[in-house]
């Protein structure tokens, strides 16, 4: 049961390494494709030598290139980029002179290969030299230019260039930047087109112009206030804080702009530094720092915060999120807190923030109330109406209540017909996870059937379904359709096949699914598929291989590991392993739970002896 390689995801993460420069994910990554033998096309090839030019490593991307009998012009071409980009000129040169066909590309790549290493009279040579030129080319000597201080030249060569695009406009903008910001002003005014660069460029240089200006006025007012709100907004904080240090007088509102600028930007430690030294907060310097806090620091801290919060008047994004956090983290009495603030005050609360409450409910188990909430909120004007993320999280709490809440689900389901959202992902795979759970196959298949768009997660739940209901070959035939309907599959997947096979007792499949996890998918076994693996040895009484299985995984072992191998040398009658395993689970159990892992573990060899 070996999955074709899913190319599309391949491509997908070898452009993910190259544009993070993650070396040591790309080297990862090239390693499981030797390991595995994988057949490497032309595409993939060139797409690897170009993830190893950009992450540094030009050596294997010479090892790859050495390895192409008949290398192409586009081969040839990376190549010379690589060794460019990594400032090994003479290198690209030589891949340049060695190359036996040329094109546009290899002679623009070498033109940019002696504007970084600065040599003018290179660039100007290659040029001439050049059968045609394009934009690109003309950029390669315009940079060159403006880079070494020949601002006249680019300033002549820019005038002339036939065609101009935005990179062009970037770089006589940033010139005149360093020496005229009017010029360079007036030049951004008449670009045709501004790139985040173009932006950037103007800020940066602004932020200085500031400072000078900032310190020349001979007076100040709410507007020059403004020029350091500008700064803290766009995240220039360094520039922002030096010219709040300066300022005689200090608003209310400037305080606050500083301190959101840091808050925002991950410095929550400043940020917190500012609100102490304030001389006086209110509802907006709290709400800046707790947002902070609840995106860059620890729950324990947020909570902390709110606690110490003279006014609890939270915005409606920043509450949210609090109780969001809160649920997540098992305190849904707190986030009850923060839910029942917010409607306590004047203002309504939105959608977003029942269905946090909802959800938290439902993910804590408190499935009773997740409903009741759910009632309360059809009983509010029609302004507020339930949308996918609200079906789904109380269809959820539905699934989840003990016993599962089957008629209101029933209930719900004709709901989200009757909206027409039962088509939505999001819901259809709460659908059939609910009806799985409740034991209706053929419903959660119709429920299935029905979404429009099926993403992995939705293929997941139908699949977790199967595995649950220990249908095996749905599992598998499942597994094979989401490949063919472009699904990628993901841990989660392959969690389940596993478990399936581990059920049925497939051990030539379940290899052969584990390898094709790394080999065709790159995804890392988690301990849920060593689990898995080791389950299905034991039921098959390998309890020798089993037990190596624990011993070897790149993951700490569990008490459940252990207590999972005691159970099958009960069925097996394999009293020295059983031993053996339960001195382990004792040992593991004993640091969470005590009484719990003495009471399992005793069960579990009295019922081994008594087998005998």
């Amino acid at each position: 049961m070996r999955a074709s390689p899913p190319t599309r995801d391949l491509l997908s993460r070898i452009r993910v390494f190259a544009a993070q420069r993650d070396l040591s994910q790309a080297k990862h990554l090239y390693s499981l494709l030797q390991q595995n033998r994988y057949c490497l096309d032309k595409l993939t090839t060139n797409q690897l030598m170009r993830m190893f030019g950009k992450c540094g490593s030009v050596e294997d991307a010479r090892k790859l290139f050495d390895q192409i009998d008949n290398p192409d012009t586009v081969q040839w071409n990376i190549m010379v980029t690589a060794y460019a980009q990594n400032g090994h000129f003479q290198n690209a040169k030589s891949m340049f002179d060695s190359s036996p066909q040329r094109d546009m590309v290899s002679w623009n790549t070498m033109c940019q290969s002696f504007s970084w290493s600065h040599k003018v009279d290179e660039v100007s040579q290659c040029l001439l030299k050049m059968p045609q030129h394009n934009v690109v080319s003309w950029n390669s000597l315009l940079c060159t230019f403006a880079q070494n201080g020949h601002y006249l030249k680019a300033q002549a060569l820019f005038v002339a260039m036939p065609e101009k695009d935005v990179i062009s406009w970037n770089i006589v903008i940033s010139q005149y930047a360093e020496i005229d910001l009017d010029r360079a002003k007036l030049l951004f005014d008449r670009a045709p087109q501004h790139s985040v660069v173009t932006w950037n460029v103007l800020i940066a240089h602004h932020c200085e112009e500031s400072k000078r200006v900032f310190d020349t006025m001979p007076c100040r007012d709410i507007v020059s206030w403004n020029i350091i709100a500008g700064n803290a907004r766009e995240g220039h904080l360094d520039c922002a804080m030096d010219l709040f240090d300066r300022s005689p007088s200090r608003s209310l509102a400037l305080w606050n702009v500083i301190l959101s600028g840091f808050a925002s930007s991950g410095d929550v430690n400043r940020a917190r530094s500012i609100l102490s030294s304030m001389p006086r907060t209110d509802v907006i310097s709290w709400n800046s720092l707790l947002a902070g806090l609840l995106e860059f620091s620890s729950l324990r801290d947020a909570g902390e915060l709110f606690t110490a919060m003279p006014h609890r008047n939270l915005s409606s994004v920043v509450a949210t999120a609090l109780l969001d956090m809160y649920s997540r983290c098992g305190r849904v009495d707190q986030a009850k807190r923060v839910f029942d603030s917010m409607r306590a005050r004047d203002e309504r609360v939105d959608l977003v923030t029942w269905n946090a409450m909802i959800a938290g409910f439902a993910r804590s188990g408190h499935s009773i109330e997740a409903l009741e909430l759910y009632r309360e909120l059809e009983k509010l004007d029609r302004e507020l109406q339930p949308d996918a993320s609200t079906f789904a999280a109380v269809i959820d709490a539905c699934a989840s209540a003990v016993p599962p809440a089957v008629s209101e689900g029933r209930a719900i389901h004709r709901q989200a017909i009757a909206r027409r959202m039962d088509h939505d992902p999001v819901v259809g795979s709460s659908l059939v996870a609910m009806y799985t759970r409740i034991g209706g196959l053929d419903a959660a298949q119709r429920c299935f059937d029905r979404i429009t768009a099926r993403n992995t997660v939705a293929w997941n739940s139908m699949l977790v379904g199967f595995a649950n209901h220990g249908s095996g070959t749905g599992v598998i035939q499942s597994f094979h359709a989401m490949q063919l309907d472009g699904a990628i599959a993901d841990a989660v997947t392959f969690v389940a096949v596993l478990s399936s096979c581990s059920h049925a007792g497939w051990i030539v499949e379940a290899g052969q699914c584990f390898q094709s996890m790394a080999a065709d998918f790159f995804i890392a076994a988690t301990p849920e598929h060593y689990s898995a693996i080791g389950d299905l040895f034991a039921r098959l009484g390998q309890i020798g291989e089993a037990r190596s299985l624990i011993r070897a995984k790149p993951y700490e072992s569990s008490a459940a590991d252990w207590m999972s191998l005691l159970s099958a040398c009960r069925i097996h009658c394999d009293v020295e392993h059983g031993a053996s395993a339960a001195a382990q689970a004792f040992e593991f159990g004993e640091l969470d739970d005590p009484i719990a892992a003495a009471s399992g573990t005793c069960k579990l060899l009295l019922g081994m002896f008594s087998a005998l």
